[in-house]
């Protein structure tokens, strides 16, 4: 401390969140001048901080989330480490109040603490104080309910002009509603908008013109007055013009009559009804699988019915589902009372009617059921419980209040004009006191419409009908066990239309998000340009699925997890505890110990005491699948995994456990279940009944590893099938089974190194989704009654956690050769990964987004040319060296550009802004004039003459030839533009799998990993020599020809305290270098004595006096391109 005041330094100030409020840029700049340290606390970026808030700030420490105390309290403690004890800490923020007060207790920080802080934030706490220091304040009083509130306003005067108007809302129930409706938009209004009449009526008096009236029948005053208070209501929306003949993409509201619309004359320029039917039309969100269909709403009728019968159709006794009778008991006596149901009651019920006793397993159903008939329960008091006699006006009321979010008035009206007559007064109030919200995935068509059969011959039915009379989920409807899927891809594939056809504005029909939107219109473009270069459709066309039903990162550690268990079971669990307690966290990584443990120390199969010290011995006790690994990869310890001895696993061989087994140990697994040692699912699965699987188990299981219903992969499979003939097929395969196989034959990956992992993975997904799909012949119902008809053929055999250990074939063709073959398929997968040979390109399109930063910084830091004017169009408030400007102002992309000053000929890259204007536009003439005026700005002396635009635009992102290197056009940074590597940095498999164990270490914090022999994983020889790699492939081709060779020169003059850093060190420094030649991200190589931020590549925008210059536009898939030489254009 006393170090830090000789500095000169005469205090310490922490500011929390210091990019918001704005206004904490100025404090900042304040304090420093003051002689002050401002140091800064946030989960903001540092490079989204303004340059005069980074300017101002000594050292700024960012955390995920402020909301984290804990790391909130860490960086707070490393800033006081690293620059002594902090004087004061705020925030200028009242959201942050709370942990300004927490910073400034646990450092014993002058200011309010928590115990004081109430008298800080709320008023009620304030006059408290106030009135105790005498201080004078307005009457008050905190109430809680409608009821003290009336307390409190009684001994105010009946002719209060406020009591009157706080009682006459009382009295109809719209004193300060909830914020549910858009009624609450208006509340702060009503102030302003009293003010104002006041205002006007007092103006009135001295400014005649207020009270003339025109032709449109309102007086000028008047026009204010609505003008101020008019809503265009929600389901009117924008009212945008059209151009070209096209409404806006946020437009709907439809038009009586052209001309500009104002509140006095808006009911004769829209038309309100039809726009209203616009807007449902926009809002109702189509089917999953009828694109042409709305959804219904969550509340309809229908679709609550089909939620809760998918959900009870899922339910199981001991392994069992129930019969029909009981499923439709269940329904009508538990759910059409409206109430809600949970697992419990579901168990009672079960019982008390002889389905099941009290120790029987009910499994399938979460504890606390989330559907529930809550329509069917509202409407039975408005239509003394005759529902099915009304149901098609019950369906209606729920459709037009979701759709119109509860509008009362809107509500009321649709009713009165399509049921006139039919409601009475009552029925129409308990009606409009319902609220209804949200829409569901499926239309009635989907539920209702179509008609399907079991292909075992059944009678044809609906999907809701089925549900009703068998016991099927939705999932089981759609598979290949019945025709629904068929019906439904037939409807859709009635219009054959070439994906040279489509057309963008196609996939509106979809209902894609934005995201999904792209990325499926992408996939459109490469898979038509590739079909154009093989003269025909693919044979086949495999679409990776990413992993959605992934495990889920565990958030409570394993070791607390078990402290946890054993603390529940008081004293029995005192000895686990303690053993437990003194071990360390990784390990109970292992998941043999992770099991013993949860097992109370038992086996599985026997209950015997296992001997812990010979635990990890493979030859006693076996890690066994309750489900057979022959049937289902499923090695999660959450449901599948158990520890057992080892001669109790081999004789269980493929199958489900034996009814001895069961019957002994039933009581042992239903007390590690009730303790929360194994999971319903996992004891569901010990205890099940059946001694074999199924054919609808065996085809499920494969359908797991083979079948995907994502949103992106719906649309793109439908228009797939509809553009491509009749033999190509469409096949997934899941980016898990793609992992799996890496791992299998030692294939890593590293994201980080370049983007060749994402050809090898298309590449991958090729090689083992056409393996399942011939081993399976794309139809996996097919295959198990095949297989069990003839279980002697090889062909019939599989074994899915082993599945390439044998050949992989058909009558038709052969998809893998094991290792056991004279030339096995993974010789030739691996020679295809290591040719790095694959062509990458890079969607190139217009940027967009804010124009510029609201941010106004001081005049003393802005500067011509880097910023711009509060007003464009203002000779006064342009200049922004008098009035300030603001920064970062967003560019859409380039002109290249060619003018005359003096003698030079000037060729150079221009940054276009989107204030100019769409590139896409804009007039040449006026692009040029604000290019001069420009160019004048940044140098009032420059001579401009002769100014042409060689070529109007290039995009960022663009691929750029220059003196022999590649890079991708970037952003501008005053004078000069960045150049971002385009060039893959190629390692072989060997290089990629150490950098990915390095990434892990990096990642867990954990250097000191070593392998089942006991080495070190990461070594200070390892990564010298991986340093030493990469300095050496900078400097030969391709890189010898780019910037990146004088980043090798530094990397070799900082090689020498590489080498003497600590592990730690070098592995994010490797990282950090590979990032950088891969994204271009500056590297901070300050703990090897290097710069802060280095690695970037800038050149001059003036590009003249390079020798090399050209612009290379690629097709789509890269297999086309052509070459534009911007120096002679």
């Amino acid at each position: 401390m006393n170090k830090i005041r000789k500095e000169g330094i005469i205090m310490n100030y922490l500011l929390v969140s210091p990019n918001f409020p704005t206004s904490q840029e100025s404090f900042a700049r304040k304090l420093v001048e003051k002689g002050v340290r401002v140091l800064g606390i946030g989960s903001e970026n540092y490079d989204n901080l303004t340059d005069g808030l980074k300017n101002s700030l000594t050292e700024y420490y960012k955390v995920n989330d402020l909301e984290n105390y804990e790391e909130v309290l860490r960086g707070v403690a490393f800033l006081i480490y690293k620059h002594g004890v902090i004087d004061r800490v705020e925030s200028n923020n009242e959201h942050w109040l709370t942990l300004d007060s927490i910073i400034r207790e646990q450092f014993n920080i002058p200011g309010v603490k928590p115990k004081n802080l109430d008298f800080t934030k709320y008023k009620s706490k304030m006059k408290e104080r106030f009135i105790k220091a005498k201080v004078p304040v307005a009457k008050g009083q905190a109430v809680k309910n409608i009821k003290e509130l009336e307390k409190a306003i009684k001994d105010i005067p009946d002719n209060d002009k406020d009591k009157i108007e706080i009682k006459a809302k009382i009295d109809a129930e719209i004193f300060l509603e909830k914020q549910l409706t858009n009624k609450n938009g208006v509340i702060p209004n009503q102030v302003h908008s009293r003010e104002l009449r006041a205002i006007l009526n007092n103006a009135e008096k001295y400014l005649s013109f207020l009270s003339k009236v025109d032709s449109t029948g309102y007086s000028i005053k008047e026009k204010i007055i609505q003008l101020f208070e008019f809503q265009i209501p929600y389901y009117v929306g924008p009212l945008g013009r059209e151009f070209n003949g096209k409404k806006g993409y946020n437009c709907w509201a439809v038009r009586k009559e052209s001309g500009r619309v104002f509140p006095w004359n808006f009911d004769e320029k829209v038309d309100k009804n039809a726009s209203a039917e616009e807007f449902i039309k926009r809002m109702v969100r189509k089917c999953t699988y009828f694109n042409d269909e709305n959804t219904l709403p969550k509340n309809s009728l229908i679709y609550e019915k089909f939620m809760v019968l998918n959900e009870i159709n899922a339910i199981r006794v001991n392994g069992c589902r129930l019969d029909t009778e009981t499923k439709q008991a269940i329904y009508n006596d538990l759910f059409t009372s409206g109430k809600k149901v949970n697992k419990k009651k579901i168990k009672e019920y079960l019982v008390s009617i002889n389905k099941m006793d009290n120790e029987s397993e009910i499994s399938g159903i979460d504890t606390d059921w989330s559907k529930n008939l809550t329509s069917i329960a509202k409407f039975k008091g408005v239509f003394d419980g005759k529902i099915e006699t009304n149901k098609e006006i019950i369906e209606d009321i729920i459709f037009w209040s979701t759709i119109y979010s509860g509008d009362k008035k809107l509500i009321r009206s649709k009713i009165e004009t399509v049921y006139p007559n039919i409601l009475n007064e009552n029925q129409l109030k308990k009606i409009l006191g319902f609220r209804f919200t949200g829409w569901g995935n499926l239309s009635r068509h989907f539920l209702e419409g179509i008609m399907g059969k079991d292909k075992n011959g059944t009678a044809e039915n609906s999907i809701i009908g089925f549900l009703w009379n068998e016991q099927v989920t939705l999932q089981e409807l759609l598979s290949q066990n019945y025709t629904f899927r068929e019906i439904i891809d037939e409807q859709f594939l009635g219009i054959e239309k070439p994906l040279s056809s489509w057309e963008i504005e196609d996939l509106d029909d979809f209902y894609l998000s934005p995201s999904v939107k792209r990325m499926t219109w992408q996939t459109m473009k490469i898979v038509e340009e590739l079909q154009r270069v093989l003269g025909k459709s693919p044979k086949r066309i495999f679409v990776e699925m990413t992993r959605s039903d992934g495990k889920k990162e565990r958030t409570v550690s394993r070791k607390n997890k078990l402290i946890s268990l054993y603390k529940s079971l008081g004293k029995e669990g005192k000895e686990f505890i303690n053993e437990i307690d003194g071990k360390d966290e990784n390990f109970f990584n292992r998941r043999k110990v992770y099991l013993y443990y949860l097992q109370m120390g038992k086996c599985m199969y026997s209950e015997e005491v296992i001997d812990f010290h010979k635990l990890l011995n493979d030859n006693l006790y076996d890690i066994e699948h309750i489900y057979p690994q022959h049937y289902i990869k499923d090695d999660s310890i959450e449901n599948n995994l158990v520890l057992v001895k080892k001669e109790l696993n081999a004789g269980k061989q493929d199958k489900p456990l034996t009814s001895e087994i069961q019957a002994d140990r039933y009581t042992f697994w239903r007390m590690l279940k009730d303790k929360g040692f194994i999971s319903s699912e996992k004891f569901t699965r010990l205890t099940r009944k059946n001694d074999s699987f199924t054919e609808d188990e065996l085809t499920g299981f494969i359908n797991r590893q083979i079948v995907e219903t994502s949103q992106a992969s719906k649309a793109i499979t439908q228009i797939l099938q509809q553009s491509m003939d009749e033999n190509c097929k469409i096949v997934f395969s899941k980016a898990k089974l793609i992992s799996e196989f890496r791992q299998k034959f030692d294939l890593p990956k590293s994201r980080i190194v370049n983007d060749l992992h994402h050809a090898n993975d298309a590449y991958l997904n090729i090689v083992v989704g056409n393996a399942y799909y011939v081993k399976f012949t794309g139809n996996p119902y097919k295959f198990i009654k095949n297989a069990i008809k003839n279980k002697e053929l090889n062909e019939s055999k599989y074994h899915i956690s082993d599945f390439y250990k044998n050949d992989i074939y058909n009558k038709n063709e052969v998809a893998w050769r094991s290792e056991k073959k004279e030339y096995p398929t993974i010789v030739t997968v691996k020679k295809m990964i290591n040719k790095l040979t694959p062509i990458i390109t890079r969607k190139v399109e217009v940027e967009h987004g804010e124009y510029f930063k609201e941010t106004l910084n001081s005049h003393l830091e802005s500067k011509k040319g880097i910023y711009i004017g509060q007003k464009t169009h203002d000779s006064v408030l342009s200049n922004v060296e008098e009035y300030g400007g603001k920064t970062k102002i967003k560019i859409q992309g380039y002109a290249l550009i060619e003018y005359k000053k003096g003698n030079d000929t000037i060729r150079m890259f221009k940054a276009i802004p989107w204030l100019v204007g769409n590139i896409k536009n804009i007039d040449e003439h006026k692009l040029i004039a604000y290019i001069i005026d420009d160019l004048q700005t940044e140098d009032v002396n420059t001579d401009i003459k002769d100014l042409r635009i060689c070529k109007k635009f290039i995009s960022k992102n663009s691929l750029i030839k220059m003196n022999g290197a590649y890079y991708y056009l970037g952003g501008k940074t005053g004078n000069r533009i960045e150049f971002k590597n385009a060039m893959q940095f190629k390692i072989p498999l060997d290089r990629i799998e150490y950098i990915h164990k390095l990434e892990k270490a990096n990642a867990k914090n954990n250097y000191y990993e070593v392998d089942r022999l006991h080495n070190m994983v990461i070594t200070n020889e390892k990564n010298i020599d991986l340093y030493k790699f990469i300095v050496e492939k900078l400097r030969i081709k391709p890189f010898c020809k780019s910037r990146k060779t004088s980043l090798a020169d530094i990397f070799n003059d900082l090689f020498d305290t590489f080498k003497t850093t600590d592990i730690s060190n070098q592995c994010i420094i490797i990282e950090r270098i590979l990032r950088n030649i891969k994204n271009s991200d500056a590297i901070n190589l300050g703990p090897i004595g290097g710069g802060s931020s280095q690695g970037k590549t800038f050149v001059m925008a003036r590009i003249d006096k390079c020798t090399e210059l050209k612009l290379i536009q690629q097709s789509v898939t890269g297999l086309f391109k052509s070459e534009t030489d911007l120096l002679k254009i």
